[in-house]
């Protein structure tokens, strides 16, 4: 998930902009998936929750 998502962000940015902010979007969505589920999540979950976690982050 996080290497997806850092080519992604990488397409229209720098390297390192892109492994930061993709590193912070999987923790924060990590985050609110160990607060609403616990342990009990998978890289499915994980990829989709990241789309909530961008528009949190971009309002």
């Amino acid at each position: 998930v996080l290497a997806g998502l850092t080519v992604a962000i990488l397409a229209k940015n720098d390297p390192f902009l892109a492994a930061c902010s993709a590193s912070y979007i999987v923790k924060a969505a990590a985050d609110e998936l160990y607060t609403k589920v616990g342990t009990n999540y998978n890289s499915n979950d994980l990829a989709d929750t990241i789309p909530q976690i961008h528009h949190n982050l971009t309002k």
